[in-house]
């Protein structure tokens, strides 16, 4: 199903070439993840506690920026909606647990650490995704679990994406204000990460992570500009889009896409928005400068990203 546009009454399809069985999983890399129903849950999760849904999306931002250098942007991708949606399982968490402003006891713990295995769930049975369910089952377990009995893959052979947002998930916790702790500075939570790599974490991970946040200390973009959810969500859906058009250097669907980006942001009034997708739309079609088109294109996914966590956060 897809939006109805008026290009569509000349786009001709050759049906002999359609596929009707769902292709097999070593068919391609790639499996839609549709971003409304990824926002859907997000509010959710904000209207049942605020403070959870943005250190999620916090740390979406963190895996995004470590994740940039070490994968595809494809895969990256997948990595921004695991820690999106990596704490979804608190929305079934009782009042009293989850608003309770002191630490928690043992068996309030239990309880937590029993919506964790809820939030899996959630997550599979919305997106049917085996490496996303992967990366948020996984993000726990400990980098280095020789001494514990347990099942778990450890070191290498746990999937990158649930590496990097186990130390995103672990430094946004630290360096965040809470009414039972004050927050750690940055420098002391990197101790922290540093004192256990190669044991929780994985310890190239961390000198990696630490690089990226001291390199960018502001790691979200932020927009000025002022536009309805919907608006923001039919913008995040394209990021998923830019995110293959570039892995596949297909530049007809990426000048597409930024002109139809550049449309929806001139009709929501959205000037940053416009602006940067013009020069993307130029850029594509007047110049052979790939460096240039992947870091537009790279900033215009970040925009993007903002604009719908802005919405997500006020709505």
């Amino acid at each position: 199903v897809v939006a109805y546009t008026l290009e569509m009454e000349s786009v001709e399809v050759d049906e002999s070439k359609v596929r009707r069985t769902k292709p097999d999983a070593d068919e391609s890399s790639h499996t839609h993840i549709p971003f409304p129903a990824v926002a859907s849950l997000m509010s959710a999760l904000a209207y049942r506690h605020a403070e959870t849904a943005e250190h999620s999306a916090r740390v979406a931002d963190l895996c995004v920026a470590v994740g940039r250098s070490l994968m595809s942007v494809s895969e990256a991708y997948i990595l921004e909606i695991a820690a999106l949606l990596h704490d979804i399982g608190k929305i079934g968490v009782p009042d009293a647990i989850l608003l309770k402003p002191g630490e928690l006891t043992t068996e309030e713990w239990r309880v937590m650490k029993m919506n964790e295995r809820i939030g899996v769930e959630i997550v599979g049975s919305a997106f049917y995704y085996e490496p996303l369910v992967d990366m948020i089952r996984l993000h726990k377990a400990p980098y280095d679990s020789r001494n514990e009995v347990t099942r778990l893959p450890m070191g290498d052979a746990l999937p990158l994406g649930a590496r990097i947002l186990a130390i995103a998930d672990a430094y946004d916790a630290m360096v965040t204000q809470r009414s039972y702790r004050k927050a750690r500075l940055r420098d002391e939570a990197f101790c922290e990460l540093r004192r256990c790599a190669g044991t929780q974490f994985d310890p190239d991970l961390v000198e990696r992570f630490i690089e990226v946040v001291c390199d960018k200390p502001q790691l979200s973009q932020t927009s000025s500009d002022k536009m309805s959810r919907q608006t923001a969500v039919q913008m995040a859906t394209q990021i998923e889009e830019l995110a293959r058009a570039l892995d596949e250097q297909d530049l007809a669907t990426i000048e597409a896409l930024a002109g139809r980006l550049q449309a929806t942001a001139a009709c929501a009034g959205a000037t940053e928005m416009e602006s940067l997708a013009a020069k993307l739309n130029q850029s594509v079609t007047e110049s052979d400068d790939a460096s240039e088109i992947f870091e537009l294109t790279i900033e215009l996914m970040d925009l993007c990203r903002s604009a719908q966590r802005a919405a997500v956060a006020t709505n």
